[in-house]
């Protein structure tokens, strides 16, 4: 969904990669590239660093940390998808395009020792991208930056890509082209940048500042373009950057991440932010007293451009910050922003996805086509245009009137009351006719989920009212479903719409607790043979094919015993029992023969903490409580992998095979280290796998009145490859973690459809008069405060920050004296 000012051409964008599968159209977007650009014969291989194509992720129930970087002001502050909502819950989606909208309506920023830039400020829309080609996945830092002086009110614009495949990764220009270039820190590491000297002008407090970034395919090789719209004027798309190198076809990709799952491989966030900050290399600067500013991202689902569900009030991946920033949540029509304004800034979650509505609108007719979102609470539609059979949102709680203009009909839906939540309402006539139909709930905790059926349409919530809007005069059935541990009434019955809206009441009651039967069944075993389940301390053995405990709802841990000759699958793990019995399967593989199973099982580590045992040369990793090896008879040295926090007894010894399997008990013990229980270290990462922060690397270009080639921030950390089909789809459908709650952490299940019945077809209708883009100014959206902090996955004292290198720029990590990227001692 645009936002409100956003300019009619804006739309055009949505032509550039809204179709999954679709093709950049590179004749008129990409730019060649330049002449005379001076080149550098690179001392390194001309492709990008390889690295393995499927890279390990965190471990399990883990989630990135927002706060590693910055805990504090200064900072980089606007708004920003980390992936992760304020419980540290993960998600991760993609898309092709990111929009960012800046308003100056008062911009100020002052810093002396910035010398003729003391006026100088940057914003950044900062995103990071990836693709796989040749079994190599590739990841890119990609930037688009407004330079702007806050005093004579010039801005131009530059674009940034940098290499985060791998740590210390670099980039050439025989890898990447486009209207800039290479250019090289002391140590030869190289980013491409591009200084849009042409579009030079003078800033309009009145309009907003538009960015754009989007991933596509020009001349048959990934690329990236960067656009930019000031001024109320159309959008430039002033440079196009190619990746020349990945020529084969893509198993995947190019799209932008954001994954709260893992890292980047070089240590960077797979987050996007657009943020306000210092003019570059590293920079930092302060907001004059009378500083006010508003920011908004959007991305495209495939659909329709749509704000993130959750957003920060700061970034991470770079290393320019600003302080004297209050960022607070604030609304533009019907979507949720960031509002920046002078004062002492504490850096926190924006706005959460239980403090938003995500509202789909549907319907078998329509074929892309305009939303109107009119409400009291603000002046003036928000509108919206789409593609396709559907639009989705992030917009505001409010009383809205909704209407939909498609292939030549308009469908005009009476005003409804849309609490936070997911809502999906059906069109396929004018809803003016119709009646709606509520469901209001009682007895259930804040945050439990529960669903209707009603006339063949489903409606779900985490709230207490469901609404069917479109009902006509007659006769519907309904069935209610509790969530696990509740039961309902009435449970299911009948509704009689006759000329008004309808509200019907459920009670929900608490059912028993149990015990119910959790019911382990292998596959794989010959007949006879003995095997046996350890479930919550308790161990039972059988000789039939299944293995039956009893237990009252919570979550268990198991572990599967050794049977000699056979691995099972799974090992280990973790059942919860929730209202209702269990069933696991076990299946057990016959070992090579003449080897036999070694297992190492492990006791002291959280479930889900990664450890590793290393045999014969060779190294198992796994986030179970056992490993299982098959070896042949003989004596074979091993070692158990460090863990953070944790010390391993045994760490090492001789296991010998001599027949029949071995069982080797490894105990993990605090060290007192500062290891946590999930045997997380710095950022949540296990020890084993290092780290380390690093800073921005940066050059600053002076064209004209300021610009400055913006650096990066980085820290180490272990990452996997975004997979996906080799022709992904676009945006959601994303899955969001359970919800913290009384007496355990209930799911959040994927949203249901809440659809009206549909009510005879409209004739035609002229479409609604041209929507006005004047930018109302933004209104004050203070959502409720959340329920509980974050606790992060990590131990409770932040993470220290460290400092820059004072030679190439990097970050430092207090405890090392040196850089990393180019050796020079700490200031």
């Amino acid at each position: 969904m645009a936002l409100a000012g956003t300019p009619p051409s804006w739309a055009n964008w949505r032509t550039m990669g809204g179709v999954p599968g679709s093709v950049h159209p590179a004749a008129a977007l990409a730019p060649s590239a330049g002449s005379g650009v001076p080149s550098r014969a690179p001392p390194y291989p001309v492709a990008p660093p390889k690295i393995p194509a499927r890279m390990p992720s965190l471990t399990a129930n883990d989630s990135v940390y927002p706060y590693g970087a910055y805990s504090s002001e200064p900072a980089p502050m606007g708004v920003t998808d980390y992936g992760v909502d304020q419980y540290g819950n993960p998600y991760s989606y993609t898309t092709t395009t990111w929009i960012g909208e800046f308003t100056p309506t008062n911009f100020g920023t002052y810093n002396a020792s910035l010398g003729s830039g003391a006026y100088a400020a940057g914003i950044q829309l900062n995103a990071v991208m990836t693709f796989e080609a040749g079994g190599t996945n590739y990841v890119y830092w990609t930037q688009d930056v407004a330079l702007v002086d806050t005093q004579a009110k010039t801005i131009e614009f530059i674009d940034n890509v940098w290499n985060a495949s791998a740590a210390g990764s670099s980039m050439y220009n025989s890898t990447i082209q486009g209207h800039g270039q290479v250019n090289f820190t002391s140590n030869g590491q190289g980013w491409y940048y591009y200084l849009d000297s042409t579009n030079y002008t003078t800033l309009s407090a009145a309009d907003p500042i538009y960015f754009l970034m989007q991933v596509g395919i020009a001349n048959g090789v990934p690329s990236v373009t960067f656009g930019d719209a000031i001024n109320n004027g159309n959008p430039v798309a002033y440079d196009t950057a190619r990746f020349l190198f990945a020529t084969a076809p893509l198993q995947y990709g190019p799209l932008y991440l954001v994954d709260g799952n893992l890292y980047a491989p070089n240590g960077q966030f797979f987050d996007a932010e657009l943020v306000v900050a210092g003019p570059g290399g590293g920079a930092s600067t302060m907001a004059a007293s009378s500083l006010q500013t508003y920011a908004a991202i959007e991305y495209l689902n495939g659909h329709n451009f749509q704000v993130p569900d959750n957003e920060f009030n700061f970034g991470s991946d770079t290393a320019e910050t600003i302080s004297g920033i209050v960022d607070t949540p604030a609304s533009q029509g019907a979507i949720p922003i960031g509002a920046q304004s002078y004062g002492p800034g504490a850096l926190g979650q924006l706005y959460d996805i239980r403090q938003v509505v995500q509202l789909n609108i549907s319907g078998p007719t329509l074929n892309g086509g305009t939303v109107y979102l009119n409400s009291s609470s603000y002046s003036g539609p928000a509108v919206g245009t789409f593609d396709g059979s559907e639009w989705n949102g992030t917009i505001i709680p409010y009383t809205y009137s909704i209407t939909v203009v498609s292939g030549g009909h308009r469908y005009v839906l009476p005003p409804l009351a849309l609490p936070a939540g997911y809502t999906q309402i059906t069109v396929g006539g004018n809803a003016t006719t119709t009646y709606t139909v509520e469901f209001i709930e009682s007895g259930l905790p804040t945050g439990a989920s529960w669903n209707v059926t009603f006339a063949g349409y489903s409606g779900r919530t985490t709230g207490t009212y469901i609404q069917f809007t479109g009902a006509n005069d007659g006769t519907y059935s309904f069935a209610v479903g509790p969530p696990a541990g509740y039961t309902a009434s009435p449970p299911n019955g009948l509704v009689t719409v006759n000329g008004a809206n309808v509200t019907e009441t459920i009670a929900f009651t608490a059912s028993s607790p149990g015990p119910y039967s959790v019911a382990f069944t292998e596959t794989g075993l010959l007949l006879g043979t003995s095997w046996s389940v350890t479930l919550n301390g308790g161990t039972a053995f059988s000789t039939s094919s299944v293995i039956t405990f009893t237990e009252p709802n919570g979550a268990y841990n198991y572990s599967v015993g050794a049977v000699s000759g056979f691995t099972p699958s799974p090992p280990s793990g973790t059942v919860a029992v929730s209202g209702a019995g269990v069933s696991v399967s076990i299946t057990f593989t016959a070992t090579a023969p003449g080897t036999y199973a070694v297992t190492f099982t492990e006791t002291g580590l959280s479930p889900g903490t990664l450890w590793s045992v290393t045999l014969k040369g060779g190294t198992a990793s796994s986030t179970s409580s056992a490993i299982t090896f098959a070896e042949p008879n003989g004596a074979y040295n091993y070692s158990v992998g460090a863990v953070s926090g944790f010390t391993a007894s045994p760490s090492s010894g001789t296991v010998s095979v001599s027949g029949a399997g071995a069982s080797i008990s490894i105990g993990f013990a605090a060290s007192g280290g500062g290891g946590s229980a999930g045997g997380s270290g710095f950022l949540g990462l296990p020890g084993s796998t290092g780290y380390f922060l690093v800073g921005g690397l940066g050059a600053v270009v002076v064209v004209g009145v300021i610009a400055a080639v913006l650096i990066s921030r980085s820290r180490a950390a272990r990452s996997r490859r975004a997979t996906g089909p080799s022709v992904p789809p676009l945006g959601p459908p994303y899955s969001y973690p359970p919800l913290p709650g009384p007496g355990g952490a209930p799911p959040v299940p994927p949203p249901a459809p809440y659809v009206p019945a549909p009510p005879p077809p409209a004739p035609y209708a002229p479409a609604l008069p041209p929507p006005s883009y004047a930018s109302p100014a933004p209104s004050a959206w203070p959502p409720p405060p959340p329920p509980a902090p974050w606790t992060p996955p990590v131990a409770a004292a932040s993470p220290p920050r460290g400092s820059f290198c004072t030679s190439c720029g990097r970050r430092l990590d207090p405890t090392h004296r040196f850089c990393a990227e180019c050796g020079q001692p700490r200031a």
